[in-house]
């Protein structure tokens, strides 16, 4: 198995593979990426509900085992894509702007620029001041 990804993933970071890493690098498989992690961690959580709540012994059929991969790879999916919209995606987002928050500030390249800049700074600033007693100051 181990031999068998080697050699599907070396030429791949070599820049070779043609129609194959064409295929597997398609934006198509995006979503399913952001999401695969997640199915990850939640489908024990949904395996392990699915058989508690059988409460008895189970009859393994073919169509029962089938059935039963599908329900959980499909619950296991709606759930990873909730907790990505609930969590990861606000975090992501909030990482952002922290880290855009913390990065410098860009150069100018001409007095225009800086003017403008600073124009659009004091206006920022003149719209922030504020009294506790809910008046405006100016």
């Amino acid at each position: 198995w181990g031999l068998g990804l080697s050699l599907l993933c070396i030429p791949f970071a070599m820049g070779h593979g043609g129609v194959v890493r064409r295929a597997m690098s398609h934006p198509m498989w995006n979503p399913l990426g952001k999401l695969s992690y997640g199915v990850y961690l939640v489908h024990p959580l949904v395996i392990y509900a699915a058989a508690a709540a059988t409460g008895g012994p189970v009859r393994y059929t073919d169509y029962g085992v089938v059935w039963n991969w599908c329900a959980s790879a499909v619950i296991s999916f709606v759930i990873s894509l909730l907790l990505w919209v609930i969590v990861e995606s606000p975090c992501s987002l909030l990482l952002g702007v922290v880290r855009k928050g913390f990065s410098q500030k860009p150069e100018h390249k001409n007095q225009a620029d800086l003017r403008e800049s600073a124009a659009l700074e004091e206006v920022e600033l003149v719209s922030l001041d504020f009294t506790f007693d809910g008046t405006d100051p100016h």
